[in-house]
């Protein structure tokens, strides 16, 4: 299980997203292609890359888009437990099927 935090630029917290199904918030994120599978580091390049899918409900839509909006913020925990800050950098939100893509970054591995 996972949470991922969202926030604004100025670090208001918009909402949370789980990979636990069970969890009390009922906005989920799946298709997690980053997370411990997939949280794609480039040492070479010099980043982080995130991506995932989250699933909501038809009265979630207008709050998961204002949480994934470009430029905002997601915290997480990595593959090593360490906390991770990324910023988004696009998304496809589509409320008819009630899924919202996006890709965030982080340029600052160490």
């Amino acid at each position: 299980m996972a949470d991922f935090y969202f926030t604004d630029r100025k670090y208001n917290q918009l909402g949370i997203a789980s990979t636990d199904e069970l969890a009390s918030s009922s906005v989920i994120a799946i298709d997690d292609i980053g997370g411990k599978e997939g949280d794609y580091q480039s040492v070479d390049g010099g980043y982080r890359s995130y991506s995932a899918t989250l699933h909501f409900s038809p009265d979630q839509s207008a709050q998961v888009k204002k949480m994934t909006k470009a430029g905002n913020f997601i915290l997480y925990k990595g593959r090593d437990g360490e906390s991770v800050w990324t910023t988004i950098l696009s998304r496809e939100h589509d409320p008819l099927n009630g899924t919202n893509a996006f890709v965030a970054e982080d340029a600052s591995i160490i």
